[in-house]
């Protein structure tokens, strides 16, 4: 016989409930919702700092050719 835990066995707790709809579920939503949520704020704020960036680096912010020089759009550089 196995020793793993089916999904329709009793719950090892003793709640009587099956292990489906106790501990495994619990275990797994519990700690995946708190990750989950983390991941996404960080995942929000890198490309929220990406979004900014590339606004300053499309209107100027700073940078550009130096002087005596221009863009070329076409070779996507200064010269």
């Amino acid at each position: 016989m196995s020793n793993t835990i089916g999904r329709n066995d009793p719950c090892v707790c003793g709640s009587g409930k099956k292990y489906k709809r106790c501990c495994h579920q619990e275990g797994r939503t519990a700690t995946g919702i708190a990750a989950s949520k983390t991941t996404m704020m960080v995942v929000g704020a890198v490309l929220l700092l990406g979004l900014v960036f590339m606004a300053f680096s499309m209107i100027g912010g700073g940078g550009g050719c130096p002087e005596g020089q221009t863009f070329s759009a076409a070779h996507g550089h200064c010269h």
